[in-house]
């Protein structure tokens, strides 16, 4: 029995073809071919599909490898047209420069992604991002609402990647906000408000020569004034929005 699984493993179109059913000695694996066309793996019962793998209390159910230099990747095809692709991003996309292991999807047409029965996220041919929505027009359509951190600080601080709205509390002290070197920052938005009364300000400074609307530095002495930011790699400087 061993032999002819051997057989069936390293030719699977002759096994696949065969009404017989074919299994072999070791229990965690059990195939069966024929008039159900299914291949079963650690189990023997079908579940109305073509292929089942049961891994039990083992955490991995597949590996695929492959020492390629530009990775792997799988096909999902219908009528021998191809839909959709999944493996490496240096084997999916033409140009890549992203690691063997970056995982990486890449569909034909339309990308979606849904949890349940809906679609609730798609990327189009184009390449522009809808949430909430399937007809998408911008570069990222959000069809409802979208939140962002607001933080408090009380003291001086260096903004990064994890602030969004800031409210500063100038209370005890005056206190300063120091923007991050445009270069690493290019298009991001900020908002800076002012959060108490009182006279002490709120001094936001840009990094070393970098400038805000021409300024080295941008001052803020009245409660709930603010001003929204973006940093602008055209000329390493930061807008004023508002």
């Amino acid at each position: 029995m061993v032999s002819e699984w051997n057989e069936c493993f390293f030719n699977f179109e002759l096994c696949h073809a065969s009404s017989t059913q074919i299994t072999s000695t070791d229990s965690s694996y059990f195939a069966t071919t024929g008039f159900t066309s299914s291949v079963l793996i650690g189990t023997t019962t079908l579940a109305g599909v073509k292929a089942v793998i049961a891994a039990g209390a083992n955490p991995v159910a597949l590996m695929m490898d492959s020492t390629n230099a530009t990775g792997m990747y799988t096909i999902y095809r219908n009528s021998n047209r191809d839909f959709g692709y999944i493996g490496s991003g240096a084997s999916l996309f033409t140009g890549s420069s992203g690691a063997l292991t970056d995982f990486s999807i890449r569909a034909s047409q339309i990308l979606s992604l849904g949890v349940g029965s809906g679609e609730d996220m798609r990327i189009n041919a184009n390449g522009l991002v809808g949430i909430g929505t399937t007809t998408v027009t911008s570069t990222l359509d959000v069809y409802g609402s979208f939140a962002t951190r607001v933080t408090t600080i009380t003291a001086t601080t260096t903004l990064d990647s994890t602030y969004s709205t800031v409210r500063v509390d100038t209370t005890s002290n005056a206190v300063g906000v120091n923007l991050p070197a445009v270069a690493g920052a290019c298009g991001r938005h900020y908002y800076v408000v002012k959060k108490n009364s009182g006279s002490l300000p709120l001094t936001i400074d840009a990094s070393g020569s970098e400038t805000i609307a021409g300024s080295l530095t941008q001052t803020i002495t009245s409660q709930h004034t603010s001003l929204h930011l973006q940093a602008t790699c055209d000329d390493n400087s930061w807008l004023i929005l508002n």
